[in-house]
């Protein structure tokens, strides 16, 4: 399995949305909702022979990033090696342009 690193940036976006997760539905929902995020990148970490497309992201395809969506509506963008797997941005998709 390919050790996952999360950016400080990356990681204060997952938390501000787990905390607004928390803020409108009961109690522990957010954690839910980061253990489902969690367990969602290690599935793909977990991949060894697996090769993952650009984005479709400009942006993100420039700095050579893949994506996986998450929940149909968040996007993760990564690179990843053969013994690693780097989170840089956790964003909504209507955000991207």
């Amino acid at each position: 399995m390919r050790e996952i690193i999360i950016e400080p940036y990356t990681v204060d976006a997952i938390i501000e949305l787990c905390d607004f997760v928390e803020s409108k539905n009961t109690t522990g929902s957010g954690e839910r909702f980061y253990k489902r995020l969690l367990d969602f990148i290690e599935s793909y970490a977990t991949l060894t022979n697996l090769k993952f497309p650009l984005c479709q992201n400009k942006n993100f395809a420039a700095r050579k990033w893949s994506c996986l969506i998450f929940k149909d509506k968040w996007v993760i963008a990564f690179s990843y090696s053969e013994n690693k797997m780097t989170i840089h941005r956790f964003v909504l998709g209507s955000k991207l342009k």
